[in-house]
């Protein structure tokens, strides 16, 4: 049995501690919100959820200053279960949702048989676009010679 006292707490974390690590920070921040780890017996989908967020939100947090968690930062997290406020503000939940916009009103509608310039100068553009590619198609296809094409190319090869 190893003495966690006797690693360097500048050794980055292994996978397991940090998952673990996670677990306790997300029990505290579930006591905060209420949120009860089991329901029927079960793991509670918003517990599963939360932790999912704590785990991406640390992840985050460490990813941008280009470390990895500690042993040390580990073995913090797992005794007390506090979150840091650096982290804490990155685990997003459902309380976060951006409150719903006012709906747009109704705007008139234009009549159809009236055009507008705009309408009259798409038509005019397709138009023209149409014309090329079908330029373009024709310049494309190699053209087959005639019967008499290809004799005179072949008399003038012979000679």
């Amino acid at each position: 049995m190893q003495n966690f006292a006797n690693i360097d707490a500048n050794r980055p974390a292994t996978f397991k501690q940090f998952e673990f690590a996670v677990y306790k920070l997300t029990q505290g921040l579930a006591k905060t919100r209420k949120i009860s780890e089991k329901k029927a017996g079960k793991l509670n989908p918003a517990f599963k959820i939360l932790k999912a967020r704590t785990s991406a939100a640390c992840a985050k947090y460490y990813g941008d200053q280009d470390k990895r968690m500690s042993h040390g930062d580990a073995q913090k997290f797992i005794t007390t279960g506090e979150l840091p406020k650096e982290i804490a503000v990155l685990v997003k939940t459902g309380d976060d949702k951006p409150k719903a916009s006012p709906k747009p009103k109704a705007q008139a509608k234009p009549k159809a048989s009236k055009k507008t310039a705009e309408q009259l100068e798409l038509e005019q553009l397709r138009k023209e676009v149409q014309a090329l590619l079908a330029e373009r198609e024709a310049q494309a296809k190699p053209k087959k010679p005639t019967a008499k094409e290809a004799a005179a190319a072949i008399a003038a090869l012979r000679s």
